[in-house]
């Protein structure tokens, strides 16, 4: 009996993963062209289409707001600790918010698709959760509500975390020369 060869042979190995795949053993997530977004363990870089799956979500440094051509993706849960190369264990910074966020000890998590990051308790001994990535830049509902509300414009808001002023002062510079990025951070400093 005579076996044609196929005209695009798949490995073993892809094989198995696209069956346990389809039979549900592991997820998998797909972007165009069926790209698969979530690796696993198989692959510690993240690929060109997790690149950009996470600029999609992040819009350039998740926590600076760097623009993208200065920002490479970064494991949230280290892969030399088990971490997994996956859009949610997947965050986008600039090499400076990436060694920031190793050398201070902030914490990173995704939920529901919104970065957040966690300052360490020496910035924030309370440890509140601040937006990052596309969410730091929206206006929420009960923050335009205080629009009017200008009692406060002198002084420092949920977004602006305690500890050394001058720790931040290449971010806070581009905050200064960006007018969108002021309104953003410090709403009710801007309210009309």
């Amino acid at each position: 009996r005579t076996f044609k060869k196929p005209h695009n042979p798949v490995s073993t190995e892809r094989g198995q993963g696209h069956l346990a795949g389809d039979a549900g053993v592991i997820p998998a997530v797909l972007g165009g062209d069926s790209e698969v977004l979530d690796l696993g363990r198989r692959k510690r870089i993240f690929t060109r289409a997790q690149r950009l799956a996470l600029l999609e979500r992040d819009g350039g440094c998740a926590k600076c707001h760097a623009p993208p051509e200065h920002c490479e993706a970064h494991h949230i849960d280290w892969w030399d600790n088990g971490g997994t190369t996956d859009l949610a264990n997947g965050v986008m910074l600039c090499t400076r918010c990436h060694h920031d966020i190793h050398r201070h000890g902030w914490n990173i998590r995704v939920q529901a698709g919104r970065v957040e990051f966690i300052p360490p308790p020496t910035i924030d001994p309370t440890r509140q959760p601040q937006p990052g990535g596309l969410a730091a830049l929206e206006v929420l509902p009960d923050e335009a509500d205080d629009v009017g509300d200008t009692g406060d414009a002198g002084s420092h808001d949920d977004h602006d975390p305690p500890g050394n002023p001058g720790e931040n002062s290449a971010h806070n510079a581009t905050d200064r020369d960006n007018p969108a990025r002021q309104r953003a951070r410090h709403p009710k400093r801007h309210a009309a």
